[in-house]
Order: structure tokens, then C-alpha cells, then sequence
């Protein structure tokens, strides 16, 4: 069964699938201001630019939530899981820093 109708079914029977929609886009250009939450399957090469890119432009609170690579230098808020199945989940949104050095790094560049 594909995952997005297994999450539905999932969603309805808690009773919050009104509340949660499921998108499939280009990541780089996507408005993420309107979500409390990205779930985010990636590659470890492109996890540092998607933070920095979703940091600026979700609201404060807002989570990302990762699976199989967790995002480099940035402390998880969370861990779920070991091993592969790990799951890492990072508070997001305007005004958060990007990295443990609490220096905030612009789209584009490395967090130190």
C-alpha cells in the first residue's frame, strides 16, 4: 500500500486528517510558511541548505521533522528511534539559529 494512503487511513482514525495535508514538490521551491511541520526522507549532502531554507521561511515552532540523516552540527530538539530507523526533530522558524554555534547562516552557505 503507498505510504500517503497508509498515512491517511492513519490520520483519519485519530481523527486529525482534516488538519494534515501531504504535498510531493520541489523543495527548493516550495512556500513552507504555511506548515507547523515538513517530514523530510533526504540525502545527507543536502540537509544543511534545507534547514537554513526552511528556518527562514517557516514560522516560529514550526518542526522538521528528519529521517535518515540528521542535519550536520545542529542539535535535534529529539531523537526517535536508532540506527537507521532514527528519526530527528528540530524546532524550526524565523529567528531560530541554524547551528550550535548560535550564528545564524543565510541561504546558500554552511552553518559553521
Amino acid at each position: 500500500m503507498h505510504a500517503r494512503v497508509v498515512s491517511h487511513l492513519l490520520l483519519t482514525l485519530q481523527g486529525v486528517s482534516a488538519s494534515t495535508s501531504f504535498s510531493t514538490s520541489n523543495l527548493w521551491n516550495m512556500d513552507y510558511s504555511r506548515f507547523d511541520s515538513v517530514i523530510v526522507f533526504g540525502v545527507a549532502e543536502m540537509m544543511d541548505d534545507l534547514h537554513v531554507k526552511l528556518q527562514e521561511s517557516m514560522q516560529p515552532g514550526s518542526r522538521m521533522i528528519v529521517c535518515r540523516f540528521p542535519i550536520p552540527d545542529v542539535e535535534p530538539d529529539q531523537i526517535i528511534g536508532e540506527g537507521i530507523d532514527s528519526v530527528w526533530i528540530y524546532d524550526v522558524g524565523a529567528g531560530k539559529p541554524t547551528s550550535l554555534h548560535g550564528r545564524t547562516a543565510s541561504a546558500g552557505e554552511k552553518s559553521d
